[in-house]
């Protein structure tokens, strides 16, 4: 079956170095099947990498005029990035790494937009009751029509967009009304909230990697190494907010991870490469302690304060496993517990 991914999944790994996508490049090559790519879809990327470069951008020249002020003097000269011409780099970048022939970058068809006015006035899905759905309404139509075309009629869509496709947030399954577009037309559309579902689906269980073994051949000390650094490089909104909610405390805008503590590991899952290597996702609970600077206002003058925190935290890992030793270690994704809740 062909896949296509929702530019949601490409933020989370603008560069395909994952794992995870190691392995959907795997189960391609085993299927015979291909990566496709709605216009839509690709239009929104774009959109999304300017977006987040032009972030870090003014977030680096804010940093430096920080930086300058504080030395009284100017260390570097201003940052001088092409926007656009990044932005075409990236996608060339996409494109190739995907294997994106013509035939497989799906323009939209200008004949969608009767179907997408009937169901926004019928309230439909992908449409929602704020009049919300448009873009998400053009991704379907394409689906729906690529997949009636395809030699399958079935097809793999990621999306971790299960309110607005999927029935059930906790256990995602196409909502009804999209599930009847499908009945209607004969065709399958395989829906998943995100790679790593997809790739649990398609692992298996084998008894060999258990607890016991990951806990006796997993470098716990390059692991906990590799999860300080997850967290101190990205998401730091994410952090910040945390400590903020847990605190009350108003956030100075820095944080440093000291040590993370791991103690249990559990949800182990199995792929087998075409090659023989093993890929294995499993997840990681831990203590998590933290270094926050805060504010502290005082009546004459504001401080900048430090406070220690420790944060039960669940990350998502993936090892590669070959000659018979795991080789390589990374860290997906992770979560805080929040108000008894891991979550965003």
């Amino acid at each position: 079956m062909d896949i296509v991914l929702d530019s949601n999944i490409y933020r989370g790994d603008w560069y395909l170095k994952s794992n995870d996508f190691t392995i959907l490049r795997d189960y391609l090559s085993k299927t015979d099947s291909s990566f496709v790519l709605p216009q839509i879809i690709l239009e929104e990327i774009t959109g999304l990498y300017k977006r987040n470069l032009a972030e870090e951008i003014n977030s680096l020249s804010k940093t430096s005029e920080n930086l300058n002020y504080l030395l009284n003097r100017t260390l570097s000269e201003e940052l001088k990035i092409n926007i656009e011409q990044e932005s075409d780099r990236y996608i060339k970048i996409l494109i190739r790494k995907l294997g994106l022939t013509n035939s497989k970058i799906v323009k939209y068809d200008n004949d969608f937009l009767p179907k997408i006015i009937e169901r926004a006035i019928q309230k439909r899905k992908p449409f929602k009751d704020e009049d919300r759905g448009f873009r998400d309404c053009i991704i379907w139509l394409t689906l729906l029509k690529y997949t009636e075309k395809s030699h399958e009629k079935q097809i793999v869509f990621i999306s971790n967009n299960p309110t607005d496709f999927g029935d059930n947030k906790q256990n995602p399954i196409l909502h009804p009304d999209l599930q009847k577009d499908c009945d209607e037309l004969n065709i399958k559309v395989n829906y998943f909230k995100s790679i790593k579902e997809f790739t649990e689906k398609h692992s298996k269980k084998i008894d060999e990697f258990d607890i016991d073994w990951l806990s006796e051949n997993i470098d716990i000390s390059l692991l906990s190494d590799i999860a300080r650094e997850k967290i101190d490089q990205s998401s730091p909104h994410y952090v910040k907010n945390w400590f903020e909610w847990r605190t009350e405390l108003d956030s100075a805008d820095s944080f440093k991870t000291i040590s993370v503590n791991f103690n249990d590991f559990e949800d182990i899952f199995v792929y087998e490469m075409v090659n023989g290597d093993f890929i294995i996702n499993f997840t990681g609970w831990a203590d998590t302690k933290i270094n926050f600077e805060y504010y502290d206002y005082g009546y004459f003058e504001n401080t900048v304060k430090n406070k220690t925190e420790i944060a039960k935290t669940v990350f998502y890992i993936s090892a590669v496993y070959k000659n018979n030793v795991i080789e390589e270690i990374e860290i997906n994704d992770f979560l805080i517990n929040r108000e008894g809740k891991f979550g965003y």
